[in-house]
């Protein structure tokens, strides 16, 4: 890290810089490449770190020339969650890593993940209200290319991408085109149709633009990437987040119904005349078919006791049918 030539300005800047190396070299996990010291030179700021041998994920990637395998996607995201969810929720201070992507995330001689470069991990209490003095793109969320407040859910998106990336063999576009509307998230599932639903609905959510549509933790959206059930449960019932409460999600949630409007008072008043209408209507229809019948019969036209007039007497003097009902309730 370079230090600004001005007096006042690199004692501030050496001095923070002490503070996080120390707080970095108390980091105590497996996945997280441990830090031995830490010097001054020509003003200039370095971490002494662990060599670790083995290639990083990005180079797996291009060396692949395809999407990986979903199984070992899937395991190394286990790992990198584990990591994310160490440093979210690290006592006294947690951290937010804000440069996770591929380059960063190494795979050592064991088979196990190992992420490096803290070189613009922040230490916070959860946010940080300074943006990242660097960034990688395709992996950093919009919030982290100005002065917007950053935090966990910032590792999320990038968390997500980088999964993108390994799923598709291809990074994702930049978050900021995506926020303008100038390039849309392609679907994972259009580079491997066999990524189940359920996993490309949640990295799509992960990687919103807007923090609080994301997953309340990194953890809850491993969950929901490894389990259908959990997504929709996640879904359905809006989670909390650093900054504001979740949305449920447009695609899964049901749309609000609109009750019917009560009818005016006058359709209530045409009501009773439009029922006298129709059965004017069908009386003489049924009328009419009787005296068509008794002439072809040869008969007399008027009816006979206890022939279909009594039939018509019920028709005319019964509730009406439920079909007439609702076509007066949708009249205009």
């Amino acid at each position: 890290h370079y230090v600004d030539p001005d007096p006042v300005q690199r004692d501030v800047t050496v001095q923070y810089f002490e503070r996080e190396a120390n707080i970095l070299a108390s980091l105590s996990h497996p996945g997280i490449v441990r830090i031995y010291d830490y010097f001054n030179e020509a003003n200039r700021l370095y971490l002494v770190m662990e060599y670790i041998e083995g290639q990083n994920l990005d180079q797996i990637i291009e060396k692949s020339q395809e999407p990986l395998a979903q199984e070992q996607v899937i395991t190394w995201g286990l790992h990198i969650c584990d990591v994310l969810d160490y440093l979210h929720n690290h006592k006294p201070e947690s951290f937010v890593f804000r440069d996770l992507n591929p380059r960063n995330v190494m795979l050592n001689q064991h088979g196990r993940i190992v992420v490096v470069d803290f070189g613009i991990a922040k230490a916070s209490s959860g946010q940080t209200t300074v943006g990242a003095q660097g960034y990688t793109p395709g992996y950093a969320p919009p919030e982290q290319y100005s002065d917007a407040v950053t935090g966990p859910y910032s590792d999320q998106y990038s968390f997500a991408a980088t999964l993108y990336a390994l799923l598709t063999g291809s990074p994702p576009p930049e978050s900021v085109d995506i926020m303008l509307g100038e390039q849309t998230l392609p679907s994972s599932r259009l580079y491997a149709k066999d990524i189940p639903i359920h996993v490309d609905q949640a990295i799509s959510r992960a990687m919103s633009p807007e923090p609080q549509m994301r997953f309340s933790s990194v953890e809850q959206f491993f969950t929901a990437l490894t389990d259908p059930a959990a997504l929709a449960d996640i879904t359905m019932k809006p989670g909390t987040d650093t900054i504001h409460a979740l949305s449920e999600s447009p695609t899964i949630a049901k749309p609000a119904t609109t009750p019917p409007a009560a009818p005016s008072q006058s359709q209530k008043r045409r009501a009773p005349w439009l029922w006298i209408g129709l059965l004017v209507i069908g009386a003489v229809v049924i009328g009419g078919g009787i005296l068509l019948a008794s002439i072809l019969g040869g008969g007399s036209a008027s009816p006979a006791e206890g022939s279909d007039q009594g039939g018509l007497v019920m028709i005319a003097t019964n509730t009406p049918p439920q079909q007439a009902t609702e076509a007066v309730d949708d009249s205009p």
